[in-house]
């Protein structure tokens, strides 16, 4: 296409005004353009497409972060339910605490602690991911 070409189908001119501090991040950001108007129609070109692929990725991950949350919560009540079932049950029989601590809540407690960890790792791998776009 020929350059007179071009300049017939950009026949619209825009005016705006910026601070000194928006105009020094605009000639920053456009200097590996070939001008500020040809950065400025990549922005335009570009930004719907991307936006919307942004959004859609950053709504994939945050779906599964509430599915991740959601799953590890229901880890984390099952052990409190088994937990609360083995002091009920001791309490109805009169068993020695002692001895329960050690064989049956340290285990229950040590699982707890484990999807715990599983829960914060998981979870900041996916907040560090979508932070990052």
């Amino acid at each position: 296409m020929k350059q007179a070409d071009k300049k017939q189908k950009r026949g619209r001119i825009i005016k705006i005004r910026l601070t000194e501090e928006e105009y020094e991040m605009l000639k920053s950001k456009s200097r590996f353009s070939s001008s500020k108007s040809s950065f400025i129609r990549k922005l335009i070109n570009n930004a719907d497409e991307e936006n919307i692929r942004n959004k859609v990725i950053s709504m994939i991950e945050i779906k599964s972060l509430f599915k991740n949350i959601s799953l590890n919560f229901s880890e984390i009540g099952n052990n409190i339910n088994q937990v609360a079932r083995v002091v009920n049950l001791q309490a109805s029989q009169n068993i020695q605490a002692e001895e329960t601590i050690r064989n049956e809540f340290l285990p229950l407690i040590k699982s707890l602690q484990d999807d715990i960890k599983k829960f914060r790792l998981s979870n900041s791998r996916l907040y560090d991911q979508i932070k990052k776009k």
